[in-house]
């Protein structure tokens, strides 16, 4: 039987919030190189200018790939929400109103063969 879910989707999952503290990190690494490299070429513009932009545009892709890289939790939602469809909630349904009915009868047939089993003594 084939699963319904890859479980190779459920370990990339997984490494999803070790990727975003990877991301958080090295974006506070970049923002403390951009503030070093800002005070430590302060007097010099025209050295300044191609670290800081390197160090800018760094620091801009990695709070964008921070920002959407979805967490762990946001997969779950995103993988239940595509597997709920109507026919499947339809068909719970159904099931569960079976289900319903059997368990009613048999609660009926226990009853009915408890008391049977009172008059007899």
């Amino acid at each position: 039987m084939e699963p319904i879910i890859s479980p190779w989707l459920f370990y990339w999952i997984g490494i999803a919030d070790g990727l975003l503290i990877l991301l958080s990190v090295l974006l506070a690494g970049s923002v403390i190189a951009l503030l070093v490299t800002t005070i430590f070429y302060a007097c010099d513009k025209e050295k300044l200018m191609p670290h800081f932009w390197k160090y800018l545009v760094g620091v801009f892709a990695l709070g964008l790939m921070l920002v959407l890289v979805p967490t762990k939790d946001t997969l779950y939602k995103m993988i239940i929400a595509q597997n709920i469809t109507y026919e499947r909630v339809s068909k719970a349904g159904d099931i569960g109103k079976e289900l319903h009915k059997t368990l009613k009868q048999d609660v009926l047939d226990i009853i009915k063969e408890l008391t049977r089993g009172k008059e007899k003594k």
